[in-house]
């Protein structure tokens, strides 16, 4: 039983059709794109037995160049909330787009291992552009650290701010 005055609303006041069909385009764009990202960021463990026949490298290699682009997306993801902060979470979703773009085609033209890892840990690094909330912070530590919202960690092993 819900009671009187909180019925659920299905369409919040004054939205305009328009409005909904803007937030339908928003939300299938976000979609294809972060569908595009994850290609970007799993595209090689796709085609790693034909990058091992093509360049005669091991599976050793390829394991290596692999790891690299995970590295450069560790580290992005503990710097890409704080860059956000400061430039704002669009901003950083199009840069960390473009950046996946620009060394995905760079990687693809590589011809050494060399020549993949560090344009694959770029890759990686900008890839981890597309979740910068994650590792967001604020001066004051977070909702989690400042004790504001749900927490994980039990109030002792929090940083405190």
């Amino acid at each position: 039983m819900i009671a009187p005055g909180f019925e659920p609303r299905f369409e919040p006041e004054g939205q305009t059709s328009a409005h909904r069909r803007w937030k339908w385009r928003v939300l299938l764009a976000f979609c294809a794109f972060y569908a595009l990202s994850y290609l970007g960021r799993f595209n090689f463990s796709l085609i790693q037995t034909a990058v091992i026949a093509d360049m005669g490298i091991t599976r050793a290699d390829t394991g290596w160049i692999n790891s690299w682009m995970f590295w450069g997306f560790a580290l992005g993801g503990l710097l890409h909330g704080r860059i956000a902060e400061r430039i704002g979470y669009r901003v950083l979703l199009l840069y960390g787009a473009a950046g996946i773009g620009l060394f995905n085609f760079i990687a693809s033209h590589a011809t050494s291992v060399n020549g993949l890892l560090v344009p694959w840990a770029l890759a990686g690094f900008f890839g981890a552009a597309t979740w910068p909330r994650a590792w967001a912070s604020s001066p004051s530590g977070g909702p989690v650290a400042s004790g504001a919202g749900p927490s994980v960690w039990p109030a002792p092993r929090r940083a405190s701010p």
